[in-house]
């Protein structure tokens, strides 16, 4: 029978996988973004600064020309850049944290480990790929 402690790390583990699948969810749906920001940019560099161009914004397609919307393009690319970091750092620290409660559980008694958590502990470079 597990007692008390093992069932709280237990469920403190199983806390902890849960909040890393969210984090590198949300990790790839930004970078994504950020990569889609990148190709704008990229193409802008090859385009007349006055052309129009179209953008999304609150839902509504206005027109815009490349000079204007360029620097905002870039300040939102360096504002998702920015927060993929600090997802990351959030990311490891979980990690780290999991893989101590994984080791401490694993001392403590001599069941195995959870297999969710253990997933989650190899699965660390897929989300820094």
């Amino acid at each position: 029978m597990s007692t008390d402690k093992e069932r709280a790390s237990r469920e403190k583990i199983s806390q902890l996988d849960r909040k890393l699948k969210v984090l590198s969810s949300k990790i790839s749906e930004l970078s994504q973004d950020s990569k889609e920001h990148g190709l704008v940019l990229n193409a802008f560099e090859k385009v007349d600064p006055e052309r129009r161009c179209f953008r999304v914004i609150g839902g509504v397609m206005v027109e815009r020309t490349v000079k204007t919307v360029k620097p905002a393009l870039e300040k939102e690319k360096a504002a998702l850049d920015s927060a993929i970091s600090e997802l990351e750092k959030q990311y490891e620290s979980i990690e780290e944290e999991l893989k101590t409660l994984i080791e401490n559980l694993s001392k403590d008694s001599n069941m195995g480990i959870p297999s969710s958590a253990s997933a989650s502990s190899s699965s660390s470079s897929e989300v820094k790929a």
